[in-house]
C-alpha cells in the first residue's frame, strides 16, 4: 500500500502546477493514438474503422490504462527535469529510470496489440512461435507492462517526493 500512497503522493505534487495538468491530457490522447495508429500504418490493408472494429471493450480499456499510464511517467519526467533545473541537480539523477520508462512504453506496444493480424504484421520478424506466444498469452504481457509501467512510475514518484537516496533530489 506504500507504494501506491507514493505514486499518489507525487502525482499530487506533480499536478499542482497547471502546466502539468495541461499537458497530461494531450499527451495521453497522443499516447492512445499511437497505439491505435502503430497497426494501421504498419499493417497492410488496416483501417482505422477495420482497427476500430476489432477493439473489443476490454481492448479500449487496455489502450485508456495504458495511454494514462505513459502520460503519467513523461510527465513525472518532465517534472522532475524541471525541478532539476530549478534546484541545479545532477542531470543524470533526473535520467534514471528514463531508459526503462522508453523501453516499458516501447512494450507497452505489445500489451497493446490485440488482434492476430495485428500482432503478426507488427512483430512478424519474432516468428510463428513467439507470435503466437503474444497472441496467446496476451493478458499476462498486459499484466506484466501493467506492473513494469507501476515500478517505473514508482521510482519516478520517489524522485518527485524525495525518497530517492541516489536522486539527491530534495536531500
Amino acid at each position: 500500500m506504500k507504494y501506491l500512497s507514493t505514486i499518489i503522493d507525487a502525482t499530487k505534487i506533480t499536478m499542482q502546477e497547471s502546466v502539468y495538468r495541461i499537458l497530461f491530457i494531450p499527451i495521453t490522447i497522443l499516447s492512445a493514438v499511437l497505439f491505435v495508429a502503430i497497426p494501421v500504418i504498419f499493417v497492410p490493408s488496416n483501417t482505422l474503422k477495420l482497427q476500430f472494429g476489432l477493439y473489443t471493450f476490454s481492448d479500449y480499456v487496455v489502450l485508456t490504462l495504458l495511454a494514462l499510464l505513459s502520460s503519467l511517467f513523461i510527465i513525472m519526467k518532465y517534472f522532475t527535469y524541471k525541478q532539476s533545473k530549478r534546484e541545479s541537480i545532477n542531470l543524470a539523477s533526473v535520467g534514471r529510470g528514463g531508459l526503462g520508462g522508453t523501453s516499458v512504453t516501447a512494450a507497452s506496444i505489445f500489451g497493446a496489440a490485440s488482434c492476430p493480424m495485428c500482432v503478426a504484421s507488427l512483430f512478424g520478424f519474432l516468428g510463428f512461435g513467439a507470435v503466437g506466444l503474444l497472441v496467446t498469452y496476451q493478458w499476462w504481457i498486459f499484466a506484466i507492462t501493467l506492473i513494469l509501467f507501476l515500478v517505473i512510475i514508482y521510482y519516478s514518484s520517489r524522485q518527485i517526493i524525495g525518497k530517492c537516496e541516489k536522486c539527491n533530489i530534495h536531500e
